[in-house]
């Protein structure tokens, strides 16, 4: 099992390669420009698809920073 900072990590490699700037653990939608709507979708899709989770509908809007992607990624372990 992965530790939280690994999380951090690897989701904020995910969200660089994914916005095409690069990212620290603290980015979010808000401090991130390209990390527009569009952008968040294919960061939602890749983290599903990277970490074998399927978020709720509800859960969507409230992931929108490497730490709250990576804090579910933890929890669903």
């Amino acid at each position: 099992m992965k530790d939280l900072n690994s999380l951090e990590q690897e989701i904020a490699q995910l969200v660089s390669e994914i916005t095409g700037e690069s990212v620290g653990v603290e980015a979010s939608r808000v401090s991130v420009s390209t990390w527009d709507s569009l952008r968040h979708v294919e960061v939602i899709f890749a983290f599903e698809e990277a970490y074998g989770i399927t978020l709720r509908e509800d859960e969507l809007a409230q992931l929108n920073s490497v730490k709250s992607l990576a804090q579910r990624a933890a929890s669903a372990r």
